[in-house]
């Protein structure tokens, strides 16, 4: 189960950089408690969030990946 968003620190902590020279992508979330969350702990179950937001969102990366493709070769 996803966290819920109570202070929205974790979701307003996330950043995203495109890299088009390595056709590169990275989402970071900055606050200490996002790492814990998504894989767990020793003393906690993961509550993944950003894997499961990228794989639901995966068709529509791909078709901005595309549409960006396409309009550098036109």
């Amino acid at each position: 189960e996803a966290p819920a968003s109570d202070t929205g620190r974790l979701v307003n902590s996330r950043t995203v950089d495109l890299i088009p020279a390595e056709f590169l992508g990275r989402l970071t979330f900055r606050t200490a408690h996002a790492r814990p969350l998504e894989y767990g702990t020793d003393r906690m179950e993961a509550r993944p969030y950003a894997r499961a937001a990228v794989a639901n969102k995966r068709g529509e990366i791909v078709s901005a990946i595309r549409a960006e493709i396409g309009a550098e070769l036109r």
